[in-house]
């Protein structure tokens, strides 16, 4: 589930650099990701009903920071990188993120570090850095959006780890979303939206539903459920696929 997750996201570059391309900004695109795919989970609201019910009163502000940090944190953070550096990059930056599992995951999660998941996050950042071989497009604010992105990203798994054992991945995947859409509500451009709207065709319409659906809803949905089964570290580490994906997508399209 989690490499299927990360191939999901592997998309996000694409879609957002063809929304900025259209004339959205970064602030924009994060706001039309984080918002539309709370409007698609409305639908689990029956379900969430139940375990909203249950939530403890000491967990609401865990669930706060893991969203604006890990959720709406690592968004915009990723797509300012995707502007300054290209999707290829800013992907690669984002994914120094097992680095900070392991060791968020220690300290706040008490995950033993073991040989193992040492070699493994050593492997995987070790590609990452293979991929980035032979780029030029390095930009100083890129280069520390990328590394915020992948801070942001681990904070994600590792809070989102202890709120599953209480609740739920739907709860989570929901709550996420819910308080995301709310913080940047005030923030994002409507006139922007507006323009976007009456010129929109069918190429900017599939970046849209590339950037909600396969780019985050699917994605998130089946990461916060693989996190039921896996340790947050090792489940940063299998989401190395999506810079796989993003590299091979942004060879073609961009």
């Amino acid at each position: 589930m989690v490499i299927l997750g990360a191939v999901g996201w592997g998309t996000l570059g694409i879609a957002s650099s063809q929304l900025a391309a259209a004339g959205l900004s970064n602030t924009s695109v994060t706001g039309l990701r984080v918002v539309g795919t709370f409007i698609c989970l409305l639908a689990l609201l029956p379900f969430i009903y139940k375990v909203l019910k249950t939530l403890q009163f000491q967990d609401i502000p865990r669930l706060i920071l893991q969203s604006l940090i890990g959720m709406l944190g690592m968004t915009f953070c990723y797509f300012n990188a995707v502007q300054y550096v290209g999707p290829a990059i800013a992907v690669a930056l984002l994914y120094t993120a097992p680095i900070w599992s392991v060791i968020l995951s220690g300290i706040f999660l008490k995950e033993p570090l073991t040989l193992k998941s040492v070699l493994l996050t050593i492997v995987a950042v070790s590609g990452v850095g293979c991929m980035m071989v032979g780029e030029h497009r390095l930009n100083l604010n890129g280069v520390l959006y990328g590394f915020a992105s992948g801070i942001c990203y681990a904070i994600y798994g590792v809070m989102g780890k202890g709120i599953i054992e209480r609740y739920s991945p739907s709860f989570l995947l929901f709550s996420s979303m819910m308080i995301s859409a709310v913080a940047i509500v005030p923030f994002i451009e409507f006139q922007q939206i507006v323009a976007f709207k009456e010129q929109l065709n069918l190429a900017t319409f599939s970046a849209c539903l590339m950037l909600i659906i396969l780019g985050t809803l699917l994605p998130f949905a089946l990461y916060t459920h693989g996190l039921k089964y896996l340790k947050a570290s090792q489940a940063s580490i299998y989401t190395i696929f999506e810079p796989l994906t993003a590299v091979i997508l942004a060879t073609f399209f961009v």
